[in-house]
């Protein structure tokens, strides 16, 4: 390979420290990170849709106040309570299997 070109081999290389107790959590981690931007750009292409009607815009806003945090799972309780009359009706405290 000439001099300046791209090594993609290199990407592909574990740093030893990633092979540890603690990968699992950073893989986590990352993941979640991850999940939870992706769940943040539906979330907003959701509420920037003009043929939104108010009330599914409403449900949506209010998942994403119960959840600031947790984006996907404010996602999920959506698609949950959209979809399952009987979830809307449960505490939004209780945990989500």
């Amino acid at each position: 390979m000439a001099r300046g070109q791209n090594d993609l081999s290199a990407l592909t290389v574990v740093p030893m420290e990633w092979k540890t107790q603690n990968e699992d959590q950073q893989a986590r981690a990352l993941t979640a990170a991850i999940v939870g931007e992706q769940a943040r750009d539906i979330m907003r292409e959701v509420l920037d849709d003009e043929t939104l009607d108010d009330a599914t815009r409403d449900a949506l806003a209010g998942k994403m106040a119960e959840h600031p945090t947790d984006p996907a799972r404010a996602l999920l309780e959506h698609f949950l309570s959209a979809r399952l009359p009987q979830f809307a009706q449960q505490e939004s405290t209780q945990p989500v299997a």
